[in-house]
């Protein structure tokens, strides 16, 4: 079973209760664009805790401050926020992939050409080149 705090978007401050003694005080502490505000409950494994962070946009989430001294995130930011830069490039892969691989086509490669720049361990420079430079790497490729 996952212990695994998802960051929950809020747009209003929650009940909070307060802080036990034993719990490090993080409040004020920023990680990207998000600062520590209040503690919020012990995590669920009783090794840390989870606080209520505010993002710089107004916007509320809840995270596990971990060692923010020691591993500073400057790109940490909520939900809304990260939403609001577009896609990532998990999210764009396919897309460019697809690109890519038109491009080798057009420059007169085959599918069975592509497949096999593509395949593990190839070290098949393309960008600017053409397809008979591609096919020569290709070959010596075959003889190793």
């Amino acid at each position: 079973m996952s212990h695994h705090i998802s960051p929950i978007t809020l747009n209003h401050l929650p009940t909070l209760s307060p802080r036990p003694d034993n719990a490090a005080d993080h409040t004020g502490k920023r990680r990207g664009t998000l600062t520590a505000i209040a503690w919020y409950r012990s995590s669920r494994s009783g090794k840390g805790t989870v606080w209520l962070c505010r993002c710089d946009c107004g916007l509320f989430e809840y995270r596990r401050p971990g060692t923010w001294a020691n591993r500073p995130s400057p790109d940490d930011t909520c939900k809304a926020c990260l939403r609001a830069k577009g896609p990532n490039a998990r999210h764009t892969a396919p897309a460019r992939l697809q690109r890519w691989a038109d491009s080798l086509r057009s420059n007169g490669l085959t599918d069975a050409e592509i497949a096999r720049i593509r395949a593990p361990g190839m070290m098949v420079e393309t960008r600017g080149l053409t397809a008979s430079e591609i096919r020569e790497q290709l070959a010596v490729m075959d003889v190793r």
